[in-house]
């Protein structure tokens, strides 16, 4: 196991969660990776954005101890395990396709093929796909 820090591929934090699957959410110190279209490249795992508003938001609805310094966590590369004060619903979807910020529809390649049922009951000639 790496520790956590600039040169670990998880990058500061690691999420995990119950699921059949191992699946977790991560940071990364590859920021640069969120500009990319395709970004299959956790092997299943999903990498978050922002980590530390993450954190904030579940500090925020009073599911983590609010006696700890989390500053001095995030400066530190200590492997700390922190257990929430009661356990939240993670809810992860898989979307191929969605409405921008902007207005326009985004699709994507469907890495899991778990769309085929749909598209072929639907007349795509509308959708353009991203480079």
């Amino acid at each position: 196991m790496q520790l956590p820090g600039k040169q670990n591929a998880l990058g500061k934090v690691r999420f995990n969660f119950h699921n059949t699957h191992s699946v977790y959410l991560h940071d990364t110190p590859q920021k640069h990776l969120f500009n990319k279209n395709e970004r299959a490249l956790s092997h299943g795992c999903v990498r978050v954005q922002d980590t530390q508003e993450l954190v904030a938001a579940i500090e925020r609805i009073g599911k983590l101890d609010r006696s700890r310094d989390w500053r001095q966590l995030w400066r530190s590369d200590a492997l700390t395990s922190v257990k929430l004060t009661d356990p939240i619903n993670i809810h992860l979807t898989y979307q191929t396709g969605w409405i921008d910020e902007f207005g326009q529809v985004q699709i994507r390649d469907d890495i899991y093929h778990l769309d085929s049922p749909q598209i072929g009951a639907t007349d795509s000639s509308f959708v353009k796909r991203a480079n």
